[in-house]
């Protein structure tokens, strides 16, 4: 359906058709074309604008230091898109640890497959906060139900929910067949189908206007599983002629249509056309007004003569200084290096035998004598020069070996 690449797309983790363009990008990559804006400003007119740091993606897997604690997770993660400034690590890694419930596992590794830590569902948590640290306004999770049961699902969506509410932000979440409860905690639901919207607007809402095209809910399926089902071919079981304006089961491109004449579809447009429904996150004014901590952006739209103002924290790439970012790196590197003694152990022993190997190979060779190279060379000492040569060169395929 898509729903994957419209994430990527929000994330800005989609190339664009500009690389296509100077053939940078290959035609058969997944690319975007057109424009997209956020809360009005396009990163066509602010190229300065670093989409990471505005919209945050949180994969399907979790990868994570199996050897940190939950804590030392979220702090490593604030640093890293704070700079260190100490008030915001301490208030967001503490907001987010209280808010996704892992307060009383934030002492405890992360863990993984092969090292003790903490459940599959507070590891996914876990992931979640470590991609929210930093304030970003906007976060996308693509189907982080993977790997879960319903349960663990409906508690991690409704830890995000709170968190989301509580700060203010918004969360856009795809999820891979969601349970009743799941699907009730969300306040709009966005339905795709061969990469047309067939939906986009309030939960309470949806089966209305599904029922307006004809579609009627079986009292043995959920709404999630029918939004599910209603818009593949499967969805002809659920229509009714006599109550649709249609004769036949809509195709995608047809029910894509049919939204956008709706009254939901309309008012989608009216909110994308009307300045007072953007977020204070990005800014329009009308003045000429400058702030030290601001970028001014012209040219957005029909908002041509407007002005758009873009926090700082926002066009900064990189939050920490090249010396800082290499110490919290090597710090977090002899972390892990002290608390994993397996693996430690395991080095010295693999080392170990690389060095008795290599030396095994030159034991006993022949020995040049002194002043080999101003001498006439006899057989004999042409081939104990062989015998040495043949040794290092041994040593270093092992050598080679070993590294890869």
């Amino acid at each position: 359906s898509g729903k994957t690449s419209l994430l990527q797309a929000i994330a800005g983790r989609l190339l664009d058709h500009r690389g296509l363009i100077s053939g940078k990008v290959k035609r058969n990559k997944t690319h975007t074309t057109g424009r997209i804006e956020y809360n009005g400003v396009s990163t066509d007119d602010n190229p300065h604008l670093v989409m990471p740091n505005v919209v945050s993606f949180v994969q399907q897997l979790d990868v994570h230091a199996p050897y940190l604690t939950v804590k030392e997770t979220f702090e490593f993660a604030n640093q890293c898109r704070t700079g260190g400034r100490r008030n915001d690590v301490c208030d967001s890694e503490n907001l987010t640890i209280e808010g996704l419930g892992l307060a009383h596992v934030k002492d405890t590794f992360v863990g993984n497959s092969d090292v003790r830590g903490v459940s599959g569902g507070q590891r996914r948590r876990v992931t979640l906060g470590e991609m929210m640290e930093g304030w970003n306004p906007v976060a996308c999770a693509d189907e982080i139900s993977t790997g879960l049961d319903a349960a663990a699902t409906y508690d991690i969506c409704k830890s995000m929910v709170d968190f989301t509410r509580r700060v203010g932000t918004t969360r856009i979440v795809s999820l891979l067949q969601p349970g009743p409860e799941t699907f009730a905690l969300f306040d709009e639901v966005v339905v795709l189908s061969e990469g047309y919207v067939v939906y986009a607007g309030p939960v309470a809402e949806v089966m209305n206007y599904f029922e307006a095209l004809g579609y009627s809910l079986p009292s043995t399926v959920d709404v999630a599983d029918f939004l599910q089902v209603v818009a593949t071919p499967d969805g002809a079981l659920l229509f009714d002629p006599t109550r649709s304006p249609s004769q036949e089961h809509f195709t995608a491109e047809e029910f894509a249509a049919a939204f956008q004449d709706s009254i939901y579809g309309q008012k989608i447009m009216q909110e994308l056309m009307d300045d007072s429904h953007r977020s204070s996150w990005l800014e329009h004014t009308d003045g000429d007004e400058e702030d030290p901590k601001m970028e001014a952006v012209t040219n957005i739209g029909r908002r041509r003569n407007k002005k758009t103002k873009v926090p700082e924290e926002f066009t900064v790439r990189y939050q920490n200084s090249w010396f800082r970012a290499f110490h919290l790196n090597f710090k977090r590197l002899l972390t892990l290096w002290k608390r994993d003694w397996g693996y430690i152990l395991g080095k010295v022993f693999e080392n170990v035998g690389m060095a008795v190997a290599t030396g095994g190979i030159l034991f006993g060779k022949g020995k040049i004598p002194d002043g080999f190279p101003g001498e006439l060379p006899t057989a004999e000492h042409v081939d104990e020069y062989d015998d040495i040569q043949n040794g290092i060169y041994s040593a270093l395929f092992m050598a080679c070996l070993h590294m890869t």
